[in-house]
């Protein structure tokens, strides 16, 4: 995985799997302040963990791992 910080005119992240190399490139706008920088990050990362499902409720799957990966991060919001 590598994690990129450049400037995004419309977005405070992205997340990119590469087939060429089996891995992920998340970017994360330069313009962002620490404590937005990390929770995009990880709302970043959640979207690299769940890259292989594809099924029912998936925004659901999504928002269960980023909650868990906020909270072990962050703690109790």
């Amino acid at each position: 995985m590598e994690v990129q910080i450049k400037e995004l005119p419309e977005a405070e992240g992205s997340t990119e799997y590469r087939e060429d190399t089996d891995s992920f490139v998340i970017t994360i706008s330069n313009a962002l302040d620490e404590k937005a920088f990390d929770e995009v990050l990880v709302h970043e990362y959640a979207h690299a963990l769940i890259h292989e499902y594809s099924g029912p409720s998936e925004d659901a799957v999504w928002g269960v791992v980023y909650a868990s990966l906020y909270n072990l991060i962050f703690g109790d919001h």
